[in-house]
């Protein structure tokens, strides 16, 4: 069983800033990027990592690289 959130994380994806709080069902590649124990509410189990349970495949898009502007340091169209 998978453990919750107790505590709202903001994660960096491919399509900008996403967040995960309790009650919300986290996805395998965002269970790796939270590294914090005390954000969950309880001990790590064996699907926690983002390992599929058996039987299921999980398939990570590559990120899609952004040019950013020197000027203004943000995403270029």
């Amino acid at each position: 069983m998978a453990k919750n959130l107790k505590a709202t994380v903001y994660l960096q994806s491919s399509k900008g800033v996403v967040a995960f709080g309790p009650g919300d069902v986290v996805p395998g590649w965002a269970h790796k990027l939270i590294t914090n124990p005390d954000v969950w509410d309880g001990p790590a189990d064996e699907n926690d990592a983002g390992t599929p349970p058996a039987g299921q495949e999980t398939v990570l898009a590559e990120p899609v690289p952004q040019s950013v502007s020197p000027e203004t340091g943000e995403p270029e169209a």
